[in-house]
């Protein structure tokens, strides 16, 4: 085996320099969203997001398989080069199967996307959204992070031109989907040159070796996607492609909630995973505590900004053709806090190497979501499906602990920093709210005035209630400054 291990590089370094380059991604795909929502009405910028919604779902088994792809390549032994080179036969075998059904039932994919050429655009994307993907999955399996946020950051950097170029030419929706699948093929090329491994006939050993992992992981992947569009799917099913614009709205408001979350789920897995096989269990505690301690750092305060300026927030930012986004609001970013304290429990389960563990959670929550989405949306409307999602989203993150739990002994599972976080988010919106009482938010200006209130509020309260934190930062920063001096070195 060559390159690092997953247990060599720095976490922490790895996160603050992965979530910088997510924060860069957000603040590029959110102009995006911003421009493309006004150049397009609710019902195409709804409608390319249902189509890109199913293809999301649909790759997900082949993203079970880069998750165990991941798994192996951060283990101390295993073929990166054949492991590769099975994700890349999988990948083709998906693409043909998936064009096929598409083109068989396309009349059915227009009618829920509204989209013309859904059935060309589905083949496509499918293939290319799935390459890319699992180029990231399996460089993160090396445990450099930020090296695969690097290069999924250029891939948001080559979409939002390929895709808006195409739109002013009047291509519409299609497009949007045309400028994805570009910029995805370059990006995934660039990232197996970044790993650094030539492909190379798979064994039968390497084949069974991901199949042991992949069968489970696979199932369990895409049970999790269709957890986390299952209000998607629904709205698409029961209501127009201009309500499920109004929720893309509120999801792309709610981003910022998961960088963190995201960028720390993303290295987990392969670290604990290389930590298990050399044994040390002290360091798995301490790392998920700290993964648990820092997911909900920005979503937290969004949860209680979102309560504060919901309607002002989607309004100023995305036009009035989106007011009805409001409603969704504080509930996704809700939503959003559950799940990603969800993932760092059953990312730790995975790289405990029990993905049928994993699987059972997230068919279960499934099942619940879909249920009770049916079931709430007759009773509440639109906004039903998101309360569903949260109540479902709250028993996932009660099984991850009792699952992990049951693998890992003495694990805090709510650290203090999560309590003080609660606190200092508390007391910004009584800030935040009160101050919107007074001077209500009529322009760009004002709502930005708001957010720096609520964001200088949430920090100072945070520095001066917590020591934890304090050290965090402090921790931070001394990686920071060692990797400068080993890099100038």
């Amino acid at each position: 085996m060559s390159g690092p291990e997953a247990s060599d590089v720095r976490f922490g370094l790895e996160v603050s320099s992965g979530f910088l380059i997510r924060l860069v991604m957000s603040g590029v795909g959110f102009i995006g969203t911003i421009i493309f929502a006004r150049l397009l009405d609710p019902s195409l910028f709804g409608g390319y997001y249902l189509l890109l919604s199913i293809v999301l779902i649909t790759v997900q088994p082949i993203q079970g398989f880069a998750t165990a792809a991941k798994k192996r390549f951060s283990e101390t032994d295993g073929s990166r080069q054949e492991i590769l080179a099975a994700q890349l036969v999988a990948i083709s075998l998906l693409g043909a199967v998936g064009a096929i059904v598409a083109f068989t039932f396309q009349s059915s994919l227009v009618d829920y996307s509204g989209v013309e050429e859904a059935a060309l655009l589905f083949s496509m994307l499918l293939v290319t959204v799935s390459f890319v993907e699992s180029v990231m999955t399996v460089i993160e399996g090396t445990g450099r992070v930020s090296v695969s946020n690097l290069v999924d950051l250029l891939g948001s950097l080559l979409t939002f031109p390929f895709q808006l170029g195409l739109v002013l030419l009047g291509f519409g929706a299609s497009g949007m989907a045309f400028g994805l699948a570009i910029s995805s093929t370059i990006t995934g090329i660039v990232g197996i040159v970044v790993l650094g491994v030539t492909p190379r006939v798979p064994s039968k050993a390497t084949i069974d070796s991901i199949w042991e992992f992949g069968r489970f992981s696979a199932i369990s992947r895409l049970a999790s996607k269709v957890l986390a569009r299952t209000d998607m799917v629904l709205l698409g099913l029961f209501f127009t492609p201009a309500i499920a614009g109004y929720y893309e709205v509120a999801w792309k408001l709610s981003v910022p909630a998961t960088l963190i979350g995201v960028v720390v789920g993303n290295g987990l897995m392969a670290r604990v995973s290389n930590l298990q096989s050399k044994g040390n269990v002290e360091r798995i505690r301490i790392d998920l505590k700290n993964a648990l301690s820092v997911t909900g750092l920005f979503a937290i305060p969004m949860f209680f900004g979102a309560l504060a300026l919901k309607g002002e927030l989607a309004v100023t930012v995305y036009g009035s053709g989106y007011r009805g986004a409001a409603e969704f609001l504080a509930w996704i970013v809700l939503y959003q806090l559950l799940r990603k304290q969800a993932d760092q429990l059953l990312n730790t389960v995975h790289g405990l190497d029990r993905p049928d563990a994993t699987l059972f959670v997230d068919v279960s929550t499934l099942v619940l979501n879909i249920a009770l989405g049916v079931g709430l949306l007759s009773v509440f409307g639109p906004v039903g499906v998101v309360y569903a999602s949260v109540i479902a989203e709250t028993l996932r993150l009660v099984g991850g602990v009792v699952v992990v739990r049951r693998l890992v002994s003495n694990l805090v599972l709510f650290p203090r920093a999560i309590g003080e976080q609660i606190v200092a988010g508390v007391l910004m919106f009584v800030a935040v709210e009160g101050i919107n009482r007074m001077v209500p938010v009529r322009s760009w200006v004002d709502l930005t005035l708001l957010l720096l209130v609520g964001g200088v509020t949430y920090g100072t309260v945070l520095v001066l209630l917590s020591d934890s934190h304090r050290t965090i930062a402090s921790s931070v920063y001394e990686q920071f400054r060692d990797a400068v001096v080993d890099y100038r070195g």
